[in-house]
């Protein structure tokens, strides 16, 4: 059995991946595509789970769930502190922005 590679910007689809054995490899930031990060995974029937999911046929534990979804959380939170702003302005606040 071959290890298959998937990449998803769906945070909840990544997290069911997470619970069900995938491997978190990297987050890549969409090319062209301001704050719009992907997750990469690693594992095994991927494309499986993938259709499952798609279908609503797929079952995870909850608090599983919850937890990856969380730590997929952190990881984009933690990725925005460190890039820019959706203003374009690195560490500022929006006081450049003009008051309606």
């Amino acid at each position: 059995m071959k290890s298959e590679r998937f990449e998803s910007t769906d945070i909840f689809k990544s997290a069911f991946l997470l619970c069900r054995g995938a491997k978190l490899l990297d987050v890549r930031k969409q090319q062209h595509r301001r704050q719009i990060l992907s997750f990469v995974l690693e594992g095994f029937e991927l494309k499986q789970l993938d259709s499952e999911y798609r279908q609503g046929v797929a079952l995870v534990n909850p608090v599983t769930l919850r937890e990856a979804v969380n730590h997929l959380r952190d990881i984009l939170f933690a990725n925005k502190r460190e890039g820019r702003t959706r203003y374009g302005r690195k560490g500022k606040d929006r006081a450049h922005q003009k008051k309606r």
